[in-house]
């Protein structure tokens, strides 16, 4: 679910320390005057509690089963049906031609998956990597990098499947 990754609990996280902080300031300030027992002088409070809340984030860290932690690496099934991102790209830098290929993503692959990025220089990397944008705008890409051979990837939550750019593939792709 969306709500356990972590990028979303860091703001949340700000606003509870801010909460807890300025809490803690208005008690310190309120407190002024009043004779507080030792274990219990807002300066020790303070200082107890704020030691107690990463301390606490720690805990729950540890305790998070490792599956939790990971985001799980689709596994390989056989080499010309599923494969991961790197067993593509290095299948593809082994060809001998330099490569363009088209990645679509099946419904249920969660956009947290990115698998179209490339290096600043286009020109000089071996394999591109780009959205599959349907067949009125994918050609115009194949003339602009002439010369390399193209390549259809069909992204699932178990791996991407890969065929020549001419071959028929699935088009349920959420771009289209």
């Amino acid at each position: 679910m969306w709500w356990t990754f972590s990028h979303y609990h860091a703001a949340i996280t700000c606003l509870c320390y801010f909460l807890f902080v300025d809490g803690l300031r208005r008690a310190l300030i309120l407190g002024r005057g009043t004779c507080w027992p030792r274990s219990l002088r807002p300066r020790h409070l303070i200082l107890s509690l704020s030691l107690l809340i990463p301390t606490m984030a720690l805990v729950v860290d540890l305790l998070e089963p490792p599956s939790a932690k990971a985001p799980k690496s689709p596994p390989v099934v056989s080499p010309s049906s599923m494969l991961t991102r790197s067993e593509l790209l290095r299948f593809l830098e082994q060809q001998d031609r330099p490569a363009i290929a088209f990645v679509s993503y099946d419904s249920s692959v969660l956009l947290h998956y990115e698998w179209v990025y490339n290096s600043a220089d286009l020109e000089s990397q071996r394999v591109v990597l780009a959205h599959d944008r349907g067949p009125d705008e994918n050609p115009l890409l194949i003339a602009d990098f002439a010369g390399r051979d193209s390549w259809r990837v069909h992204v699932t939550n178990l791996g991407a499947s890969l065929r020549r750019y001419n071959e028929a593939g699935p088009r349920n792709s959420r771009f289209h």
